[in-house]
């Protein structure tokens, strides 16, 4: 065992570590030695005292490096998603990787510019809890696109929603913020999150996880594939994943407890329809795949389910919305 103990210094047992994953200013947490191994406390803003340093674990003390071993720092990775702004890369430099890459590959590759557009940014909603406003500061997000906005605005009002936007345009902030908003307000109620894939259900379950402080591993035991857990304020948020995947127990502890269920039309025609009756809030993701005359059993599903709604999020990409 590593004991967190400092090598230019008398310190053991507690250590603090550095992350620049959300946050470009940086983020640390309090690692403390157990007889069980390595706890790691919440990410809060990088104080004054380790602001600049890299990516590591210090010394609380002196600030020297402080060395763990492979099999300790498993227990302290940071796993999350990295936040990304427009600024932090370029797309030039994006370019010119692909062109090396295609040179190298003996590819071909077809460049299409379009010219850029100025961004139209609005504030964020006034009736957003504060611990949400605290997540999307942690994320870099001081405004929101003026279609984030609106949408937001619009399903507080009680109105169902179609956003068409192109890809990367934010469409997933779109409809987090205000469940999570309506959900953190009132606890009984729930969301449906329907997705054409397992691989989209994942990723979008990753990407949700970058709103609360992740707690799992002091509470009761939930299967990190198909569960999280977010902390917000004095709220927690219970979110988990429907699929045939999903084993029995997590199942269960899904559908009891979970405020968010993400899952596929399919899951929902198989084993779940008769719970849908418990959810206020849905959103559908790539509606389009749905629509085509080959799946009139999902039209038939979303049909069901989308009437007995006081509120339907759903977010598509069209090549003509007008048409939808």
């Amino acid at each position: 065992m590593a004991f967190l103990k400092c090598s230019e210094c008398t310190n053991m047992l507690k250590a603090i570590q550095i992350s620049h994953k959300i946050s470009q200013a940086g983020e640390q947490r309090l690692l403390e030695y157990s007889p069980t191994g390595i706890k790691c406390s919440d990410w809060t803003p990088v104080n004054e005292n380790f602001l600049g340093f890299a990516e590591e674990i210090y010394c609380p003390s002196c600030f020297a490096i402080v060395l763990v071993e492979k099999e300790e720092f498993i227990l302290c990775e940071d796993s999350r998603i990295p936040g990304v702004v427009s600024h932090e890369f370029s797309s030039g430099d994006v370019l010119d990787k692909l062109k090396k890459l295609a040179e190298e590959e003996s590819a071909e590759i077809y460049i299409h510019s379009l010219p850029a557009k100025e961004a139209t940014f609005a504030d964020i909603p006034a009736s957003t809890p504060e611990p949400i406003k605290d997540a999307l500061l942690r994320m870099g997000i001081k405004q929101l696109y003026s279609h984030q906005a609106q949408t937001s605005d619009a399903v507080n009002c009680g109105s169902n929603i179609v956003l068409v936007t192109s890809t990367s345009s934010g469409k997933t902030l779109s409809y987090n913020l205000p469940i999570l908003s309506r959900l953190y307000k009132h606890p009984e109620e729930r969301a449906l999150y329907i997705f054409p894939t397992k691989a989209l259900a994942n990723d979008q379950l990753d990407q949700i996880r970058r709103f609360g402080m992740d707690r799992t591993k002091d509470q009761y035991s939930l299967d990190e594939w198909f569960e999280t857990q977010l902390y917000l304020g004095n709220r927690s948020i219970h979110i988990g994943r429907l699929d045939g995947d999903t084993e029995n127990r997590p199942r269960r502890r899904i559908m009891e407890r979970a405020q968010v269920w993400m899952t596929n039309p399919d899951m929902i025609h198989y084993s779940i329809l008769g719970q849908v009756q418990k959810v206020k809030y849905a959103t559908a993701h790539h509606i389009r795949n749905y629509l085509s005359r080959n799946n009139n059993g999902s039209i038939g599903i979303l049909k069901l389910i989308f009437s007995r709604f006081i509120i339907i999020s759903i977010l598509l990409s069209l090549l003509f919305p007008m048409e939808a």
